[in-house]
């Protein structure tokens, strides 16, 4: 897990322009925050084992690197920065996850 320097560093010079936590979007901060995780971590004597469901299969999987789930990066956009046409205006006021 990163430690306070490593944030430091951080906001300092990042590709998405954020000088503080705050400034951080819900999804950004899940990309972070669950990068440096793991769920469920595997036992080094039961690494390579998977539960089916019906059965453990011993030697048939592979250990997850990170916590992190492609939903993480969906960020939801109030309607301010949609295009300007008929396909988008119903979402202008309701905002949508892109």
């Amino acid at each position: 897990v990163a430690d306070d320097d490593a944030f430091e560093r951080f906001f300092q010079e990042n590709p998405w322009g954020v000088s503080s936590y705050s400034g951080l979007s819900e999804a950004q901060k899940n990309l972070i925050l669950n990068y440096g995780m793991l769920d469920n971590a595997y036992l080094i004597e039961t690494l390579a084992n998977y539960n089916s469901g019906a059965a453990l299969q011993r030697g048939s999987a592979l250990r997850r690197t990170t916590s992190l789930s492609p939903f993480d990066s969906i960020d939801y956009d109030s309607g301010n920065q949609l295009p300007n046409n008929k396909w988008w205006e119903p979402y202008k006021n309701s905002g949508l996850y892109l």
